[in-house]
């Protein structure tokens, strides 16, 4: 939503070359804000149920949460005024939060029953997390105590695509193969495809990053095998698809959440074929209109709406796991099914199906009033998400009967 108001309020703030101190910003706040933050918050709620971890809350937690919400919010606000010093101490407080959470998660996957390729990919995930942590704590100091060699941008580059590929893609794809058989649902992939693109993806990221620091042309070939390790994932979930099994009569058409991820993949695609047209095709001022693109349609159109998708089915089911029983109200609450605002969801998936393509196009040619205009779409969809999630929570705690005029399906 505070990226959203950016864009509708100081569209002119963030337009023109994306190199600049309140794009920067807002970046931060959809990559720190939005993804990260949702990424840490699912952890608990998926964990259980994909990754055989057990997660229950401890006092560390709120920690963690203070220190995240502390530090992200300096973080945005200090690139925001262009302050660099005030940007690299909120930035230690960011990582003092996954730190937090990444110990919890990694000191109890090795003796989780989870099958091997998966852990490859959450550890590799949070190994490329430290990695993209420390260069853009680097990157911060650099502005004013001059640590790193080479040019500015060809840094930020190298901490851009280790974060967005290497900490977020990394665990998109593992945990989206044990995921996506459950939404679909689908038969699980096998595992010798898993494990060969988790090690193509790492080997990419690890080379495309180390290259773009160093302004080489090997860039290309990294960039190469990022593509291939992003063909076994595309592959994998091809071979869902053809073998989704029946699906539970419970769950009430239409599925906005499989409509956002379905979204989401095209998105995906379209910034993928972006990214390797800005590796293979000769320098031009074109470049610099397609690179905003490509990262528009990267983050917002493939992660932002990743999350969108599957929080549709997650967080209806973790309200019904969660509801009270033993109360006055002793019925049985209402499925997962019965849950959602049919109108809220389909508000929040329209809203992001037109936002998306609209902004990257926008941005890309400075069009400063439909900047303004993806602005106000984008938090009215933030706005509605907030709503939907709200409406399910509340229709968890009360009776089938009572819980809306929407019938609960039946079995």
């Amino acid at each position: 939503l505070a990226a959203a108001l950016a864009l509708l309020l100081a569209p002119r703030s963030v337009a023109g070359f994306y190199y600049h101190p309140r794009m920067i910003a807002v970046v931060h706040l959809v990559t720190l804000g939005w993804i990260s933050a949702s990424i840490l918050g699912t952890l608990y709620l998926i964990a259980p149920m994909t990754l055989g971890i057990r997660l229950p809350y401890r006092p560390v937690d709120r920690w963690a949460l203070g220190t995240f919400v502390i530090g992200v919010t300096g973080m945005a606000t200090h690139f925001w005024i262009d302050e660099p010093r005030g940007m690299v101490w909120s930035a230690g407080t960011v990582i003092f939060a996954f730190a937090l959470v990444g110990w919890r998660v990694l000191s109890r996957l090795p003796g989780a029953r989870l099958p091997s390729e998966i852990k490859l990919h959450v550890g590799l995930a949070f190994a490329n997390l430290a990695l993209a942590a420390g260069l853009g704590l680097l990157v911060g100091l650099d502005k004013f105590l001059p640590v790193l060699p080479g040019r500015s941008l060809a840094n930020v580059h190298a901490h851009a695509h280790l974060a967005a590929l290497g900490w977020v893609l990394m665990l998109v794809m593992g945990l989206g193969y044990r995921l996506l058989p459950m939404l679909l649902p689908a038969a699980p992939p096998t595992a010798g495809p898993v494990r060969a693109g988790a090690i193509a993806l790492e080997v990419g990221v690890l080379g495309l990053s180390v290259s773009l620091f160093a302004d080489s042309v090997v860039a290309i070939f990294f960039g190469l095998v990022v593509m291939a390790a992003i063909g076994l994932f595309l592959s994998s979930t091809a071979k869902m698809l053809r073998n989704r099994r029946p699906s539970s009569r419970r769950l009430i058409r239409p599925d906005f959440g499989l409509w956002q991820i379905s979204f989401a993949f095209a998105s995906f695609l379209s910034a993928t074929a972006l990214g390797a047209l800005l590796l293979l095709a000769p320098d031009g001022e074109w470049k610099l209109r397609a690179a905003i693109a490509y990262g528009t349609l990267g983050l917002l159109g493939f992660f932002g709406q990743m999350i969108v998708g599957v929080a549709a089915r997650l967080v209806p089911l973790h309200a019904y796991l969660g509801a009270p029983v033993g109360t006055e109200c002793t019925r049985e609450a209402p499925p997962p099914g019965a849950l959602p605002s049919r109108g809220l969801q389909g508000t929040v998936f329209g809203l992001w199906a037109v936002s998306v393509p609209l902004l990257a196009f926008s941005l890309s040619l400075d069009l400063i009033l439909w900047i303004r205009v993806c602005g106000s779409l984008l938090a009215g969809a933030a706005v509605a998400s907030w709503l939907s999630v709200t409406t399910i929570l509340r229709r968890a705690r009360v009776p089938s009967d009572l819980a809306s005029g929407e019938p609960a399906p039946e079995e």
